[in-house]
């Protein structure tokens, strides 16, 4: 049996995104999280876009936004942890990147240790069939993201506008990769975060 702090016989994490998030449809659930002494952690996405190119996220808030802002530090200050959803919702170049980790230094006051790629945004590290190291994935994954449509994700690729691999190894502890339809993910090897050298610049992944 794991032994946890306090005598506690189990544990639950939770991750959310910021997808389609505001102030209004998100914060009675993380008062009812705060009410209930669970202590979450919620993705941000530090800079906003021209509502003409957010498309499905249209309506979604970001540090630009003064109560949004002021409902992520509140929700600090409450010992929730903020973890980054990348610069924006569409896809961003190097530069955009770094312009969103600048961003949320200068917001918040640091920069998270947590980062989690966004839906098909081109900047994705290790995204789509690169998620897979595994010979036989690794060989049927391009031709799954050929049929589904997938974008050529490139955040780790170094001849790629997109490439930022180095300044998330700089800034990110972890980045979550692969996802299951189960709540125990320690049963899943390898059950807790890990290095894989053949994805640089990522210093640990987790499920």
């Amino acid at each position: 049996m794991y032994e946890y702090p306090g005598g506690k016989h189990s544990r639950s994490r939770c991750l959310t995104s910021t997808d389609n998030a505001t102030v209004g449809n998100v914060g009675p659930i993380y008062a009812l999280f705060s009410e209930l002494g669970m202590r979450t952690t919620k993705t941000a996405w530090p800079l906003g876009c021209e509502r003409s190119l957010q498309g499905i996220f249209e309506g979604s808030q970001t540090l630009e936004d003064g109560d949004y802002l002021a409902f992520i530090e509140d929700l600090l200050q409450r010992g929730f942890e903020v973890a980054s959803h990348g610069a924006t919702m569409i896809s961003s170049e190097r530069r955009r990147t770094i312009e969103g980790v600048e961003a949320m230094q200068e917001r918040l006051g640091f920069v998270p240790t947590v980062h989690c790629n966004h839906s098909k945004n081109w900047e994705n590290l290790y995204w789509g069939a690169r998620r897979y190291s595994t010979l036989p994935f690794r060989l049927l994954a391009p031709l799954f993201d050929l049929l589904s449509g997938q974008p050529p994700f490139q955040g780790h690729d170094r001849d790629s506008d997109y490439y930022w691999a180095d300044i998330c190894e700089e800034h990110y502890r972890f980045v979550r990769n692969f996802t299951f339809e189960r709540i125990n993910t320690r049963d899943l090897p390898p059950g807790r975060p890990y290095h894989d050298p053949s994805t640089p610049g990522i210093n640990y992944w987790f499920t």
